[in-house]
């Protein structure tokens, strides 16, 4: 497989930057490529890109971070298939509303690479872009191996704005793009999640024995690791789950239920 990474030589503002990763399959086989969110098939503001100036500076990553399962992925069929003479072409716009196209030959994402990255600290300057070089591959027998692609990068100078602003969330009761059907759904998980996290704060409330849930999720029991555990659902215990903001529309990615912003 090959990478070809390309967009803009210059912009004054990375909301310009719009980089177009070109997956081609070099290869005589049909390739099933899982669409890894941390690779250059997603349609996620994810750590997609390897970004340097001359100095080895780096822009700091500000996009959403996940937890990726590929022995899922394949129950789910969250795969590209690319086959001589077929693929995909993928436009993204600001969130994940992918515009979905099929062509020939190659698989094409443009990536809006100021949602996920912040060139503040590192500044102006001439950067080098290319892609992350490892894909998973559905063998036929459904077991999963790893294939590293070969990548060109491409240069950019960034000036001018250096980061994106994010739409803040708010706690607040209510619901986007939600039927009530799923508003129902909603406020009663909201309701059993509440009564989940209160019970987990009051088994964490004093140090636990050694038992097999303690240590599934935690390992052995060390007073410091004891005390993050408590903290943590001490946190999650306190929030209200019932006024949070529920979105039911502005993601359509149907094998994606959950993601953080770090820094959120």
């Amino acid at each position: 497989m090959f990478i070809h990474s390309s967009g803009p030589k210059a912009v004054d503002s990375v909301e310009h930057l719009k980089i177009v990763a070109t997956v081609t399959n070099t290869g005589d086989e049909t390739l099933k490529v899982l669409n890894d969110p941390r690779g250059p098939l997603n349609k996620l503001p994810t750590d997609t890109f390897v970004i340097t100036d001359t100095t080895g500076a780096q822009p700091s990553f500000t996009g959403i971070k996940l937890k990726y399962v590929p022995n899922t992925a394949v129950t789910l069929d969250a795969y590209s298939t690319l086959a001589p003479g077929e693929s995909v072409v993928v436009e993204h716009d600001r969130r994940c509303h992918p515009k979905v196209i099929f062509l020939a030959h190659i698989i094409i994402h443009m990536h809006l690479v100021g949602n996920a990255y912040n060139f503040t600290a590192s500044g102006p300057a001439s950067y080098d872009i290319h892609t992350r070089k490892a894909f998973y591959i559905v063998n036929p027998d459904s077991t999963i191996s790893t294939l590293l692609a070969d990548v060109d990068s491409h240069a950019a100078k960034i000036s001018g704005k250096l980061a994106v602003a994010r739409r803040t969330l708010v706690k607040r009761a209510t619901y986007n793009g939600c039927t009530p059907s799923q508003q129902s759904l909603l406020e009663d998980a909201a309701s059993v999640a509440q009564g989940y996290a209160a019970g987990a704060l009051s088994y964490a409330s004093s140090p636990p024995p050694p038992t097999s849930r303690y240590t599934t999720w935690f390992g052995a029991y060390t007073p410091a690791r004891y005390n993050t555990v408590a903290s943590h659902f001490s946190n999650i215990s306190a929030n209200d789950f019932s006024s949070y903001t529920f979105d039911c529309s502005t993601c359509t990615e149907t094998d994606t239920y959950a993601y953080v912003y770090p820094d959120e």
